[in-house]
């Protein structure tokens, strides 16, 4: 027996019709509900909490020079520039890598951890290198911290022999390489001619060459007094059961910022390349030894109460709550206001040749001394970083507008 048919409509079933009425309020829902179900992804980030940040720009520019963002289309989490050099890294915001990029200086042919690249105007991944929460970057070497695990590693060359890597007496390698002893590490810190870290109670710990850094004493090989550069083949501590905060490199010296209290402390030796030879050989003419250089940290002038450290090529300065910025120009002077109470001033960091920059709330930079202050007009930066010959910071990420409704 056949389906009745509806009279108007031969040929066509009235069990079609229904299933063909049915189907277009299918669709007619549909067009309904599209817009809702274009903005449910919006509305999940809301109810999950903030969304997600869009990625950062990187921004690098040389002293008094406009900025220019990174070029190859990576973004990074933290980019550090070179303390000496024409190079800077950075770590990829999402993965965690590595990458480094610029050009290879007369010290170092491995300086941006490939063995087959010395230089690069973009990014290149650094080879062997594991995911990292922080990096920082010398002159031919970098060093940077394991993200799960708080092992250093590093890569580059000294070709001075120093063995900055902390890897035996592997003086340079193209690839990461880990730090031997095993330590745990919470921040990392790179000169010239030594590396640093902070382990998680605050104490401070150096490998590579140390010349006039670390008390000589304490070094095997070393002896008090001694003025000559020297290089361990481990990771030793800084002699005194100090507990910092943070830490920073000079040329010759270092300062640390000691927890609770805010007082820098900084040794080593504050002076010029020439005076340094003339205290080294016995020349007349040059500094007293007790008046440029400590063989254990000593309080700088002005403390306690600050809340960060920076140091450059033979000056260190320090940021109070305020603001206001002090400066020293000598082991054992006074401290010289740079910068007013009331700037602002968050956070500050060193470059080189007395150069300094530092963040407001806002994210500006401010940068002062070396006679150039490059600022980035219009830029907003969650990090900034300043080096020999340029500085450079990772831009505040924006969010996406949110839809109005839930």
């Amino acid at each position: 027996m056949t389906a009745a048919q509806r009279p108007g409509l031969p040929g066509v079933t009235a069990a079609r019709q229904t299933r063909q009425r049915a189907e277009h309020r299918l669709v007619a829902l549909l067009l309904l509900l599209l817009p809702a179900l274009r903005a449910r992804p919006a509305a999940c980030a809301r109810a999950g909490g903030a969304a997600e940040p869009q990625p950062p720009k990187s921004y690098c520019w040389e002293w008094g020079s406009p900025p220019r963002e990174v070029p190859g289309g990576l973004h990074f989490e933290s980019v550090a520039a070179a303390s000496s050099g024409t190079h800077a890294c950075g770590i990829e915001w999402r993965s965690g890598k590595a990458y480094c990029w610029g050009q290879a200086n007369w010290m170092g042919k491995f300086v941006l951890g490939r063995a087959d690249v010395e230089d690069s105007a973009v990014p290149v991944e650094v080879s062997g290198a594991p995911r990292l929460s922080s990096l920082s970057v010398g002159r031919a070497h970098a060093c940077g911290l394991e993200a799960d695990t708080g092992a250093a590693w590093c890569w580059g060359s000294w070709d001075g022999g120093a063995n900055v890597l902390g890897h035996g007496r592997a003086a340079s390698s193209p690839g990461a390489v880990k730090v031997l002893g095993g330590h745990t590490f919470e921040s990392i810190y790179t000169s010239m001619m030594y590396s640093a870290a902070l382990d998680r109670e605050g104490h401070a710990w150096w490998w590579g060459g140390i010349p006039f850094v670390l008390p000589s004493s304490t070094v095997p090989g070393g002896r008090v007094g001694q003025l000559t550069p020297y290089s361990v083949d481990t990771v030793v501590p800084l002699p005194g059961n100090h507990s910092f905060s943070r830490l920073a490199g000079g040329f010759y010296h270092a300062c640390g910022l000691t927890k609770g209290d805010g007082h820098v402390l900084c040794w080593g030796c504050w002076c010029t390349q020439d005076e340094l030879d003339m205290l080294s050989h016995g020349r007349p003419g040059g500094p007293k030894r007790t008046d440029v250089c400590a063989e254990v940290p000593v309080g700088m002038a002005g403390g306690p109460g600050f809340v960060d450290v920076a140091a450059s090529f033979h000056s260190a300065c320090g940021l109070r709550a305020s603001g206001e910025v002090v400066c020293w120009a000598s082991l054992k002077g006074a401290p010289s206001t740079a910068i007013q109470a009331g700037s602002g001033i968050n956070r500050i960091v060193g470059g080189w040749w007395s150069r300094y920059c530092g963040l407001t709330p806002g994210g500006a930079a401010r940068c002062w001394g070396g006679g150039e202050r490059p600022e980035a007009p219009g830029l907003k930066f969650a990090s900034l970083s300043a080096g020999w010959r340029q500085a450079c910071g990772v831009e505040v990420s924006e969010r996406p507008a949110q839809a109005a409704g839930g």
